[in-house]
């Protein structure tokens, strides 16, 4: 028997399971998308957000409400203790296990947040770290920012990747001279490994609009956040054991606080309704200035679809047929 195909006839394209990303800037509105979908839709929402997976840091976090994450089954909201540090490379081997077991329930995986790297080390991979010996890890670290440079700077030949990396960056100035140390390459021949973006249909979504609009959200927001409790969440989390080096208290919402706190030498039981406005203020200009930055990278990424709010009324429910 012949195993050629019938003339005009094409062989079968691989079908693929479908993964749905809805990011965007903070406070675009990505959980509006998402819950406005009937609750008989057969999804199930995977968090790539970097805060909201810390416990009871909801309010400054805007973790889904109680309601929302009953509507549908949710994954990586709430879970790590705040005193954890969390990294693209946990996220990626938590979601590498839960894509695979939402399909396999016969349900669409939505991936929501907006700490896109996360989404595109899971796409593409992670850099595969070489060993660093103990003797250089010490070396390195008896060395200034600025006598780190200049041997990275020696040994690497005043090449392409000196010319890349600022005098000032402390981390990525040590972080390339281990890597030369180590294996004599430069840290940009690593290779990456671990992606999953070909093993799926990813129907990718950054939602955007008109940035005084954005801006006004975010404001909006921010004032929101303090009406529904955000100083006495924060003093409760105080009282639990949590203080400001506390890996989630880093966030946006929280670290302010603290800044707050310090400069005007006031200790947090004996915070004053005056300090709020000025909290209210501070947090709005870095959410402004985060969703600034974020916008960079949506724009920046080929994979992902535009949609303009302001302009498109976006139905997730329409993708999903």
């Amino acid at each position: 028997m012949s195993n050629e195909l019938p003339e005009n006839r094409q062989p079968d394209k691989e079908i693929k399971p479908t993964v749905i990303i809805v990011t965007g800037a903070t406070g675009i509105g990505k959980s509006k998308i998402i819950y406005e979908l009937p609750t008989n839709s057969h999804v199930e929402i995977v968090n790539f957000d970097s805060r909201q997976v810390y416990q009871n840091f909801n309010i400054g976090t805007a973790m889904p409400s109680q309601q929302e994450l009953k509507k549908f089954k949710h994954h990586l909201y709430g879970f790590l203790d705040p005193k954890e540090r969390y990294s693209a490379g946990m996220f990626c081997k938590s979601a590498k296990q839960i894509i695979p077991e939402i399909i396999q329930r016969e349900n669409t995986p939505i991936l929501v947040g907006g700490t896109f790297f996360y989404i595109k080390a899971l796409w593409d991979g992670l850099i595969e770290e070489p060993n660093i010996s103990t003797s250089i890890t010490e070396e390195i670290a008896g060395m200034s920012t600025e006598q780190a440079f200049k041997k990275l700077d020696e040994i690497s030949g005043s090449s392409e990747e000196i010319k890349k990396i600022s005098k000032n960056d402390d981390y990525r100035i040590r972080r390339a001279l281990s890597v030369r140390m180590a294996t004599g390459n430069p840290i940009s021949e690593l290779h990456k490994k671990g992606g999953i973006f070909k093993e799926y249909n990813f129907e990718s979504y950054w939602i955007d609009s008109e940035r005084p609009a954005l801006y006004d959200k975010i404001n909006t927001r921010t004032a929101s956040m303090m009406e529904s409790g955000l100083i006495n969440e924060i003093l409760n989390l105080i009282e639990a054991g949590f203080d400001q080096s506390t890996a989630a208290m880093k966030s946006i919402g929280y670290s302010e606080f603290w800044k707050i706190c310090e400069n005007n030498d006031l200790k947090p039981q004996n915070w004053q309704n005056k300090h709020t406005e000025e909290l209210i203020e501070v947090v709005s200009q870095h959410s402004r200035n985060y969703a600034k930055r974020q916008l960079t990278w949506f724009r920046n990424e080929k994979r992902l679809k535009r949609i303009d709010l302001t302009r498109n009324n976006f139905l997730l429910s329409e993708k999903l047929k």
